[in-house]
């Protein structure tokens, strides 16, 4: 519960030219949330009705009950969202998005037909690309659009609880596998740290991001990403942010790196490896792994 992102998060919302409606969404409190938590939320609350009292686009859901399942709480939001607008654009409040860019991409690229998840977290830039969206294994989900079918999909996944750690490893070697012994090796120490961490998208009620990416790899295909950097996170400057992160590195810019796998699916292997959270090369997955290893 964040009032001051919230207030600003609106404002910014209201701002763009051809938004319809605008639903803010506020969860009910956990079991243990303190009196800073219970105020908080109050507020939240409080600056969204003076807002949708400003503007009839507004509409508040406030769920008096937080189910303690981050998982649950996006299957529930996402259908009664979709319900309303099959294309809608998410986004948290504490991400500062271009939404004139990336609904462009939203009205070119949705697809009613089959799954579909578009994010703008590029995480790079690559201004010399005539690339407009790519695909990606590793990219987050910060401002998305998606359809009832990858709803489903990720939901079908979660409830069957079955985890395929093959297809984890088929999708992670059309995209990275060579006959190059360091290049091998990296794939390996790629296999270890992906295919146990997607795992914990179905054994965790925290994991939506990791339950997506392996529902997706579940079935041959993956999400598509914004080949240009569509948001920003602005959660580091705020004292009650609920993850706590630091300020972000501004934007890199990268040549593209395509890589064309079967299916028609066409990656950036650069971006991969950037975003791949072991590094980009195996000097560098050595490196974090010491330093993880001096953490602990």
């Amino acid at each position: 519960m964040r009032p001051e992102l919230t207030a600003t998060a609106i404002e910014r919302a209201l701002a763009y030219g051809n938004l319809g409606k605008l639903i803010v969404i506020i969860d009910g409190l956990r079991e243990c949330a303190n009196e800073v938590e219970i105020e908080l939320r109050k507020l939240t609350i409080e600056i969204s009705e003076a807002w949708a009292h400003q503007d009839n686009r507004i509409d508040i859901w406030i769920y008096s009950k937080n189910l303690n399942n981050n998982t649950e709480h996006v299957f529930r939001t996402h259908r009664r969202g979709l319900d309303l607008s099959e294309n809608s654009i998410w986004v948290e409040e504490d991400m500062e998005p271009d939404f004139e860019e990336f609904a462009s991409l939203v009205e070119i690229y949705w697809n009613r037909k089959v799954p579909f998840l578009l994010a703008g977290a590029s995480g790079f830039n690559h201004l010399e690309s005539s690339v407009v969206v790519r695909n990606s294994l590793f990219s987050n989900f910060w401002l998305q659009s998606l359809n009832f079918k990858t709803v489903d999909l990720i939901e079908m996944v979660f409830r069957a609880k079955y985890y395929n750690p093959e297809s984890v490893e088929r999708r992670l070697n059309s995209v990275f596998e060579s006959k190059d012994p360091i290049k091998k090796a990296y794939l390996f120490y790629l296999k270890k740290f992906w295919i146990p961490k997607l795992y914990s998208g179905l054994t965790s009620n925290f994991r939506w991001d990791a339950l997506a990416q392996y529902a997706f790899m579940s079935e041959g295909i993956a999400p598509l990403v914004a080949n240009q950097n569509l948001v920003s996170d602005l959660g580091y400057a705020n004292p009650n942010a609920m993850n706590f992160r630091k300020k972000p590195e501004p934007t890199q810019n990268h040549k593209f790196k395509s890589k064309l796998i079967d299916g028609g699916l066409n990656f950036c292997i650069e971006c991969e490896k950037r975003n791949s959270r072991i590094g980009r090369n195996l000097p560098e997955v050595v490196l974090n792994s010491l330093k993880y290893r001096l953490k602990r």
